[in-house]
């Protein structure tokens, strides 16, 4: 699989909220740091703290906890990707980041408060490297599978299982380039997928494979990440459980 243009990266459904989390501690909090100052300016904010409103302090020194907590839990630099203050649809404030050295498509980590104490934090990171583990575990196989078609591949599990060492459960979506499927079998194909991939998670819950028309595959590859579609014109061909069972 050709390496992905980053300098196009489009990170889908990503909400960027600046409103705060209430009643947060600003004291001590009014000197923005060069990061900081970026992520305002980035989303058309002023850098100069006493130009913000009170809920975009908030926000601001939020994202700068959360990044810190990572940097000192994981001992390298992360970077802003966005942040959701949970106010304009109810969810829970989040951020989302990225370690330097990791793919800003696929590999965003999550970070939370705790529910009962809300100055310690949580993220999702294990499971991130994970998923990046068994993406990069895969691309031989994956190459031999569709006969070295272009394919992007998005796996969907949100928790490692106990030991820490496999993803507990999810799904696996895998886009092929439609005109270089010629002499794959699209069944065959997916049968395979669904055996190698059933050994990599402890409950493997779906494999969708979608054989995708050139000119929609090609904008797909220009992000570099499968986009969410059912069967139509952009898909040639689409393979799940219930299709290879018939």
């Amino acid at each position: 699989m050709k390496k992905r243009l980053v300098s196009m990266v489009l990170i889908l459904g990503m909400l960027i909220q600046f409103g705060g989390c209430s009643g947060m501690d600003l004291i001590g909090k009014e000197k923005l740091n060069e990061r900081q100052k970026k992520i305002l300016v980035e989303n058309g904010l002023s850098a100069d703290w006493k130009d913000l409103k009170y809920d975009q302090k908030e926000s601001i020194t939020a994202i700068e906890a959360m990044l810190e907590y990572l940097e000192e839990k994981y001992g390298k630099e992360f970077e802003y990707l966005g942040y959701d203050n949970g106010l304009s649809f109810g969810d829970d404030e989040d951020l989302i980041a990225v370690a330097v050295d990791d793919d800003p498509v696929y590999d965003g980590v999550s970070v939370w408060r705790d529910e009962e104490d809300k100055t310690k934090f949580h993220d999702d990171y294990a499971t991130v490297m994970l998923k990046k583990k068994l993406r990069e575990e895969s691309e031989s196989f994956l190459n031999e599978v569709f006969d070295g078609a272009d394919y992007m591949i998005y796996i969907d599990a949100l928790e490692a299982n106990d030991s820490g060492d496999k993803l507990e459960w999810g799904d696996v979506e895998i886009h092929v380039r439609a005109s270089q499927m010629e002499n794959v079998d699209s069944k065959e194909a997916y049968n395979k997928l669904w055996d190698y991939y059933e050994t990599q998670m402890d409950d493997l819950r779906g494999v969708f494979l979608y054989v995708v028309k050139d000119e929609k595959f090609d904008e797909e590859y220009q992000i570099g990440y499968p986009e969410f579609f059912g069967e139509g014109d952009t898909v040639e061909d689409y393979v799940s459980k219930s299709d290879t069972e018939e």
